[in-house]
């Protein structure tokens, strides 16, 4: 009876690791949807902030005024975007294929492209560009 236990716990540990692995790959999905939903929305706004402090503002320091303030929700936002890029997938190596995922100051630093950054690996030690992977 013992070795019966053991198997049926050993198959409950790996369903249990299959539901887990969809559920943080629907969670990704979640996430990643959501990073480009608040791209859109943030250039919305920064598009149609500045053309009512340019337009409907009197020129003055009122004007100054919120336009900086638009563009600092705007890039309030785009750090924020990022953040939310890095927690999603890996990034993987084109010279060795070695995934890895960057610290918040290496992706905000790094030249990219979209999703595709310019990053070091850790395993072959060279910069190159590494593509977003979202494991499906």
């Amino acid at each position: 009876m013992g070795v019966i236990n053991i198997e049926n716990k050993d198959k409950n540990k790996e369903q249990l690791l299959i539901d887990l692995e969809k559920k943080i790959k629907e969670k990704d999905k979640i996430i990643w949807t959501s990073m480009w939903v608040l791209i859109i929305i943030s250039a919305i706004y920064l598009f149609f902030s500045i053309l009512v402090v340019d337009f409907l503002m009197s020129e003055g320091v009122w004007q100054v005024v919120a336009a900086l303030g638009s563009c600092a929700v705007f890039f309030i936002l785009c750090f924020y975007i990022l953040k939310l890029e890095i927690c999603v997938g890996t990034y993987k190596c084109k010279n060795c294929n070695h995934e890895i995922v960057p610290s918040y100051s290496e992706a905000f630093w790094s030249i990219h492209i979209g999703t595709t950054r310019y990053l070091k690996c850790p395993k072959c030690n060279k910069k190159t560009w590494h593509k977003k992977i979202l494991h499906k």
